[in-house]
């Protein structure tokens, strides 16, 4: 399984709200609701470092779903790819507000 997700361990949460890309044409109901969340930092809630969040976060998840190192495959490196070229690439895809 991959997954892609952004955590923040360490950030200034008093310019997070100037970071976020609001006032653009197209905003969506969703956005602006995700924009005025309040976020936190992990270190907020642990003496961890970034490294052993990380290191700590991985192996919990292996521990919990039995996950394993795998590698992918020519098939799935080729779809991946053609989602590049087909989707993820285009400026309506980089250029989105969801």
């Amino acid at each position: 399984m991959l997954h892609h997700t952004t955590i923040a361990h360490q950030m200034d949460v008093a310019i997070v709200d100037q970071l976020i890309r609001l006032g653009r044409d197209r905003l969506s109901e969703r956005g602006i609701r995700s924009a005025v969340k309040k976020v936190s930092p992990l270190a907020w809630f642990t003496s961890l470092s970034c490294a052993e969040t990380a290191v700590h976060m991985e192996t919990s998840f292996r521990d919990e779903f039995g996950a394993a190192d795998s590698s992918l495959t020519a098939a799935e490196l080729d779809a991946a790819d053609q989602l590049v070229r087909d989707k993820y690439s285009t400026a309506a895809w980089i250029n989105r507000i969801p």
